[in-house]
Order: C-alpha cells, then structure tokens, then sequence
C-alpha cells in the first residue's frame, strides 16, 4: 500500500529552515568591544588630540621651533591663510576644549558640528576682511604677497566677492560672516549681546556720575544739636528720671509745633491767600525715585512730622524700584526642552514637553508622560537630567497640582533681580 505524503503550501517553511539572523563574526565582535569601552570618553579623546595640533601648530607658526613637522606646519597654513595662519592654534584649541564639556556620545556629535562651522566662519570672515585690508592681491600673486594677506584662502574668497559686491560690500559681508560664526561658536544669541552692551553702558554710565549728595548732611546755619525747628535740644539735666526728661521734651516739640503753625498763618495772611484756598490747595507730587536722595529727603520728612505730633504715613509707591525685565530668549527655552526629551526618550522615557514656564529664577516644563509610565522611574533620572542640562539642580513636582503632568524646574542662566516695587506694585 501506497503511502500517501502531505504536500506543504508553497509559501511555508519548517521552522528548522528559517533563516537565522547574521551574527558578526569574531573579528567584528573584537573590534566592537574596545569601541563600546571607549565611547563614554570619545569626546575627551578628540579633545586631546585637537590640543595637542594646536601645540605643534603654535610651536611651528609662532615660535618656529617645532621641528620638521612645525616648519612643514608653518609653511602649509601660511601659505593657505596667510597671517590669518597666527589664529589658527587658537581656534583649534577652542574647538579642544570645547570637546572637553560635552556628555555623551550623541552630543559630542551634535556639539562637535556647532562649534566646527561656527569657527571656520569665524576663519573665513577674518581672512576675508584681512586680505581686503591689505589691499586684495589676487590668486596670482606671489606667495610672499599671499603670505603678507589673507592667503590663498582668502584670495579665492575675497576677490570675486570684492568684484561681486565692491570692496565695502565686500567687507560687510565678512564683518556679518565673522560675528554670526562667534555667536554660532559661542552659543549666544543677538539679544544676550544686547543685554550685555546694555549693562556695559550702565556700568560705565554709573562710574562717571558723580555720587549724590548726603540728605542726612547738615544745612548751613543749623547745629548738630539743634532740633528740625532750629532751636537747640533741651538739655536733660542731672539726677532727672528719663521719663520727665521724655515729658518735658515732647511739651517743648509741641510747643515749636505751634510756633511754626503760627507763623505759617502770618505768612499766609500777609501774602492775602485765603484759608479755603490753602485748604483746597493741591499736595505737590512725589519725589521721583530716580532722582538722588528723593527718597531719604520724604523719609525725613515724614519723620519729622511724627516726631512733631502729627501721623506717620508710609512713603508712596513712586519711591519703590521696579526690576528690569529681561525679553524671553525663546530659543534658548526651546532648546532646553528638546534636550530634555532627547534625555528621557535615551532612558526609554515615553514623554514630551507640552509647555513651559519662566520665572525670575527657574523655568518649569510640564512634561507629560505615556501610558504606563511610572512617575517614579522620572524621579530617579533628576540627577541624570541635571547632568544633560548642564544644570547644578533640578527639582521635579510629581505630580503638579491639578494637571496630569510633572513639572521639572530647570534654574535660569540669567536670573533677574525681584524689587520690593515689584511685589507691593
């Protein structure tokens, strides 16, 4: 008897026939290990041997004393950048220690490329501004003429942008070119460059004022011992309890109260003003606050009314400072929040920032999290989170009050000052 077999469908195969996934081979396996081990410190290696060629760079291109190697050097970048040749040790060495201060691989990366582009238009904006300033030989010169310029980069640079856009266009264009590479470089905005001449001009603004003048400084013909009314303060006699001394005195400051009461009406009957038009006079305005000594000179004021018997008032709201507040640098804001998701999403965090906060100090973002999510495996990543942040602390609200989300508070580079005019206005 025949057997009959089972055919299997065209389109299945046994699981013992399944391709298996390709492993790497022993070499490969080798070669990924030291890798893996090196990674943590990728950045700090770059780093190393960036400075050390900015070392040889400097011995051969400023003190000619490096060798074969730093002849070769000096020949080689000054033929390329001319006198520009002289920065070139310092701005690789800024791109070294810049490698020093990042975290992680994927950020020396990310960083690594900011700093790189934002240098070499630092590089090309320079040397195109140096060769136009020395009077903009072209590639054919000779190269002890491109030597004594900007080099033969920046020949090629400089020449046909100068033919382009005249020798002026030429030159503002480097300028832009050179200040947009130190922002890109630096990581700082137009606006912090603005607060910054801000301050400066306020700082030398305050150098060449003169100091203001003493309100609590004696008027000409008054005595130090002598009262607001201007007559001399009433000895206290010996063997006199100090309560009688007290009594005595208050009956002599209202006793001058009167007199100056008195001679105000004299004054006011003699110039023909009537009383209701005294009465219904308007009170000058308030000091300003900026003017000096506004404000101990109304302090002074006050006093001197209380201690004649009359009610002490607080100062108006006018002499308070206020703060300066600083504008919102939004991309900055924005940045800090990526790099806070970048930083969860690494530790398998499912979350995303729905919105952020500043204050004066600290700025909070709410972070909302996916399901499943436990709030305290957030709350465990703080320091994690300070470290990418580049921040000393950071503190979490888990959850914030009324809203399913988590707030991180992350503290202001810039922080702004809080005044008593602030609070009270």
């Amino acid at each position: 008897m025949a057997k009959t077999r089972a055919r299997r469908p065209a389109g299945r195969r046994s699981p013992a026939t399944k391709r298996r996934p390709s492993q790497p081979s022993r070499g490969q396996r080798l070669g990924q290990g030291p890798r893996r081990a090196l990674s943590p410190h990728k950045g700090d290696i770059q780093g190393v041997f960036l400075v050390l060629f900015a070392v040889l760079l400097a011995l051969g291109i400023w003190l000619h004393n490096g060798g074969k190697v730093g002849v070769f050097l000096a020949l080689l970048f000054r033929g390329l950048f001319g006198y520009g040749a002289y920065a070139v040790p310092l701005l690789v060495a800024g791109l070294g220690v810049a490698l020093f201060r990042r975290s992680g691989a994927s950020a020396d990366d990310a960083v690594a490329g900011r700093v790189t582009i934002g240098l070499l238009a630092v590089l090309l904006g320079g040397l195109g501004l140096l060769h136009l300033a020395t009077g903009a030989p072209p590639t054919s010169a000779a190269p002890a003429v491109l030597q004594d310029s900007g080099g033969l980069v920046g020949a090629a640079t400089a020449t046909p942008l100068a033919r382009l856009l005249s020798t002026w266009g030429a030159a503002t264009s480097f300028a832009c070119l050179l200040f947009l590479g130190t922002l890109i470089s630096t990581r700082t905005s137009v606006a912090a460059v603005g607060r910054g001449l801000a301050a400066a001009a306020g700082t030398v603004r305050s150098a060449l004022t003169p100091p203001p003048r003493p309100a609590s400084e004696a008027e000409p013909g008054k005595g130090a011992g002598d009262t607001p009314t201007g007559r001399p303060a009433a000895p206290i006699e010996e063997g006199e309890p100090a309560a009688t001394a007290r009594r005595r005195a208050r009956k002599r400051s209202d006793d001058d109260t009167v007199e100056v009461t008195v001679g105000a009406e004299a004054a006011e009957g003699a110039a023909g003003e009537p009383e209701e038009a005294a009465a219904t006079r308007p009170t000058p305005p308030p000091t300003p606050a900026d003017q000096p000594g506004a404000g101990e000179a109304v302090q002074l004021a006050m006093t001197v009314q209380a201690r004649a018997g009359g009610a002490y008032t607080t100062p108006p709201e006018s002499l308070l400072r206020r703060g300066h507040a600083r504008p919102v640098d939004a991309r900055r804001l924005d940045e800090t929040a990526r790099v806070l998701e970048n930083t969860l999403d690494q530790f398998e965090v499912d979350a995303h920032v729905a919105r952020y906060t500043r204050g004066p100090t600290v700025t909070r973002y709410e972070v909302e999290l996916g399901p499943a999510v436990k709030v305290a495996r957030v709350i465990g990543l703080s320091h994690d989170i300070a470290y990418a942040l580049a921040s000393p602390d950071v503190r979490i609200i888990a959850p914030i009050p009324g809203k399913s989300a988590i707030g991180i508070e992350v503290p202001n580079r810039d922080r702004e000052l809080v005044t008593l005019g602030d609070i009270l206005g």
